[in-house]
């Protein structure tokens, strides 16, 4: 939805563009790994401009500053 393209980003990605990596020997308990990317300025009135339009469980409000979100939580899956 915002462009940012692949998010996949495990050893196996890394290593189909350099087949010769080798990870460093971490011990996956002491140590994380996190990625981050950064997506182009997407312009959703253009880019979805007629699904906005045309979905029913969407309400589009223009010339309007959001100062806060609600969202209801969905309860986890075991």
């Amino acid at each position: 939805m915002v462009e940012i393209g692949s998010s996949s980003f495990d050893l196996d990605y890394w290593r189909k563009r350099d087949p010769e990596l080798v990870p460093l020997p971490l011990d996956r308990i002491l140590s994380g790994i996190r990625c981050g990317s950064f997506s182009p300025p997407t312009r959703f009135g253009t880019t979805y401009r007629e699904e906005i339009l045309q979905a029913p469980n969407i309400f589009l409000y223009t010339y309007a500053n959001v100062v806060n979100l609600e969202t209801k939580s969905i309860p986890s899956q075991p």
